[in-house]
């Protein structure tokens, strides 16, 4: 969708290139995997350089002197980091939270602040699992949902406020994966397998090549709507959903109307969904009485 509206926005380019910027989208959440990585680090580090500058102190008390450390010293953090993979993925922004300390500090006092860190620190309970379920805890409750966060990733890239729970959930597995004593956990990978990228990269090129046949039999069904008033989010995630009607067999029509309503839910206005419901509909309606649906397996229709 985010290509397709580029692609609608921009001066005519071939086809080729939209295909090489879209992958290239996709693949900078990696990028944005190893930035969550990298933070959830330098908090850590952070909590455990503060200790020492407090325990440094020419007049440091004696609870500054032998500080609690246990989330300094977290062995689930430290295992994490044992990880060739996940390692390299911290290094690689290590410096950029450096330059931009306020996150990493304003995230430590969030986490610090929690009624759950107060149980963690005072808890007798020293188990991997404890210590591994607290840093899940921190990312998945203070870090992935933090809002200013969001916006400095959507300063840097405009497209990954789209992208960012995608690569939250990519750690989130990740951290919940990860068994004691096994620093060889994988890191998730983007497409599931090549048919996965494949999918992805048909369904850019049907779309582009077959949207403008699709558009005016949108607009046809549109009966009482100026195609100039359809917004054009609305009509590329349309475009998209008669291409996945027409051109994808083993994906049922229920299934697409379903997932694009959803889009239109997230990413257009409030009376989006039931417009595009009702559209797609009609399309869907003509397009079965002229056989140009053909799915296959059981319960495809």
């Amino acid at each position: 969708m985010q290509a397709l509206y580029a692609c609608r926005q921009s001066e005519p380019q071939d086809t080729d290139t939209f295909r090489k910027n879209f992958l290239t989208g996709i693949e900078r959440i990696n990028d944005l995997y190893a930035l969550q990585a990298s933070l959830l680090d330098a908090i850590v580090r952070k909590a455990e350089s503060r200790l020492e500058a407090r325990r440094a102190k020419h007049f440091a008390s004696p609870q500054e002197r032998t500080p609690n450390r246990k989330f300094a010293e977290n062995p689930f953090s430290a295992l994490l980091t044992e990880n060739p993979a996940y390692a390299r993925a911290c290094q690689k922004y290590a410096s950029l939270w450096a330059d931009h300390s306020e996150y990493v500090e304003n995230l430590l006092g969030a986490i610090e602040a929690s009624p759950q860190y107060e149980r963690y620190m005072n808890s007798a309970d020293t188990s991997f699992a404890g210590h591994k379920a607290f840093l899940v805890f921190v990312f998945r409750e203070i870090i992935a949902p933090d809002d200013a966060l969001s916006d400095f990733y959507e300063d840097c890239d405009m497209d990954w406020s789209a992208d960012l729970p995608v690569a939250n959930t990519m750690l989130l597995k990740t951290l919940e994966d990860v068994k004691e004593n096994h620093p060889d956990f994988p890191i998730p990978a983007l497409f599931k397998d090549t048919s996965d990228r494949m999918f992805a990269v048909e369904l850019l090129d049907k779309s582009l090549s077959e949207g403008p046949s699709y558009r005016e039999l949108i607009v046809r069904k549109a009966e009482n709507w100026d195609p100039e008033r359809i917004a054009l989010v609305d009509m590329i995630l349309m475009e998209m959903a008669v291409t996945e009607f027409v051109s994808f067999p083993s994906i049922p029509t229920k299934v697409t109307l379903n997932e694009y309503i959803e889009l239109a839910k997230d990413y257009s206005s409030p009376k989006s969904p039931v417009f595009v419901n009702g559209i797609l509909d009609k399309v869907l309606d003509e397009l079965n009485a002229e056989g140009k649906i053909h799915k296959s397996g059981r319960g495809l229709m």
